[in-house]
């Protein structure tokens, strides 16, 4: 029985330094603050403006001028991820 008792507290103190070490690693080593921050410029108002109309067009093109907002979220969206792709 002693045995048994002795394995669970070791076994329990090993868990807890692993995942201590493991958080420590995740939070500090795997991404320093600051590091991997790179400045993203500001959307052109040409553009979104661009996007805003293709959406409305898209969406009155469609017969369903209410779906208009959510087309333009999702181009928007899809340009800034395009934007931060060329820039990393």
């Amino acid at each position: 029985m002693l045995d048994l008792l002795l394995l669970i507290v070791l076994a329990s103190l090993t868990g807890v330094v692993a995942g201590l070490l493991a958080a420590y690693w995740f939070l500090f080593r795997h991404n320093p603050t600051g590091a991997g921050a790179t400045f993203v410029e500001p959307p052109d108002p040409f553009v979104s403006s661009e996007i805003d109309h293709a959406a409305a067009r898209w969406a009155t093109d469609r017969g369903r001028p209410e779906a208009a907002g959510l087309m333009a979220d999702k181009l928007h969206m899809l340009y800034e991820l395009a934007r931060r792709r060329r820039q990393s």
